[in-house]
């Protein structure tokens, strides 16, 4: 029963702006804001508040980073007591329940759900359920525009839904807010999420803005995103629109890397959903009626040593195998195991190995602490590296994704960096780091 007491304010769920910053104000949740503040509505609308794009209503202004206007400078609430009810619903919103992997990620940015504080007398469970969903009629009624339509606070409309209930008023059978992720699978540690896109590229036709993102997670790994695709019920899976940076630059690793062999091999360590296998063999096949540089890359190895990954990958995020003019081949394998030195003799359709890009994922939790998150050691140093670089031709590259804690990121970046730099024995081959990608 944390949700009395346990907000820290630390302010951390106040640099997002959905849906607490976005939310329109009802007028009576500017008069508190403003008499916290010290300031009149029309100042504090002025200075703390811009105007939404629907409907003209006044919301929270943030910065370019979604950062809170009205935070500190030491990143603290400064209204916390007159807080609005979007914040105060908080982290009760319907996207954070979807189910327990949702909770788990939500608790990586909340302090209040850490928190070890807990009541006096604890409640019961059907106390704790009660609260939780008052908690969300609330949200709902703010989501609605009740809220607004009749300047309630929050405080205003706990008190009409607790009304309702001891009227036991028919009232309080609201339909559920639509949660903006859907949950498509979660067991054994893995969870595949269905989010509907907000903001899509300007360059989009009307036809794709009801698409989703679907992603997949980790619990071994809260709070990082190990595969995005967008995907639309009518098209299909959209392997173009490539989201995250990271494979964007692998693409851009082959191509500056493609050579005029007649068959050229790409090998991807760590499937995930297949995105990145998927995206190289459209571009290859586009690339050959226009003589494009991926028109020579004739076969894609993406190598997951997890088969339930790899199936989900199947299920959920297009990935497929197969293909006369470029052929995908799944194999089910650790990485460490699959790059030898002789990899380039001993794989049957490998063929001229023009580039092994390696995307394994972390096992760490997403730290504060100083570190290299993924891949592990044994993929950045020693035998694999050697192993690597004797498996690709003379002019191929091999590129990490190499993820780090945001605490001292250059620093760990770069000993990623010279890791592999020792590794290589090779002066035919440099080590460059690209840094963060887009």
């Amino acid at each position: 029963m944390w949700w009395a007491n346990g907000c820290t304010a630390c302010g951390r769920c106040c640099v997002r702006r959905v849906p607490s910053a976005s939310a329109p104000l009802a007028e009576a949740e500017i008069d508190n804001l403003a008499q916290a503040l010290g300031l009149s509505p029309s100042r504090f609308l002025a200075q703390y508040a811009e105007t939404a794009d629907f409907g003209g209503a006044a919301r929270l202004k943030v910065d370019e980073t979604g950062r809170c206007a009205l935070l500190t400078a030491m990143g603290k609430c400064s209204v916390h007591e007159a807080r609005p009810a979007a914040c105060r619903t908080y982290p009760y919103w319907p996207e954070n329940l979807a189910s327990p992997y949702e909770w788990a990620r939500e608790a990586v940015l909340c302090e209040g759900i850490k928190s070890s504080w807990e009541p006096e007398e604890p409640g019961s469970v059907t106390e704790t359920a009660r609260v939780i969903e008052d908690e969300l009629l609330v949200e709902e009624l703010r989501v609605g525009g009740v809220l607004r339509a009749e300047n309630w606070t929050h405080a205003e409309a706990m008190e009409y839904i607790h009304s309702l209930r001891e009227a036991k008023m028919p009232d309080l059978d609201l339909d559920p807010l639509p949660a903006p992720r859907k949950v498509l699978f979660h067991s054994q540690g893995l969870v595949v999420l269905e989010t509907e896109e907000q903001d899509l590229p300007e360059n989009q036709s009307a036809s794709r803005q009801s698409g989703v993102v679907r992603s997949l997670h980790f619990e071994s790994s809260i709070g990082i995103v190990q595969t995005e695709v967008r995907y639309h019920p009518e098209h299909g899976f959209d392997h173009d629109q490539l989201m995250f940076g990271v494979h964007s630059a692998f693409l851009e690793v082959v191509k500056e890397q493609a050579a005029q062999a007649a068959s050229d091999s790409v090998i991807v360590l760590g499937g995930g959903g297949g995105v990145l296998p998927m995206a190289l063999q459209k571009a290859a096949l586009r690339d050959r009626n226009t003589a494009g540089p991926f028109r020579n890359i004739r076969n894609i190895i993406c190598v997951e040593k997890d088969p339930e990954v790899a199936k989900l990958g199947k299920d959920f995020f297009g990935m497929g195998e197969g293909g006369e003019e470029v052929n995908v081949r799944l194999v089910i394998e650790d990485a460490r195991h699959y790059v030898t030195p002789s990899l380039s003799q001993g794989a049957p359709d490998a063929g001229d190995i023009l580039a092994i890009l390696v995307d394994i994922a972390g096992d760490l939790q997403h730290s504060s602490g100083g570190e290299v998150l993924a891949p592990c050691a044994d993929f950045r140093l020693g035998d694999f590296v050697r192993s690597a670089v004797a498996a690709v031709r003379p002019d191929g590259v091999i590129a990490w994704n190499v993820l780090v804690s945001e605490l001292g990121e250059d620093r760990w970046l770069q000993s990623a960096v010279e890791g592999i730099q020792s590794a290589v024995q090779d002066e035919h081959f440099s080590v460059v780091s690209r840094g963060r990608p887009p």
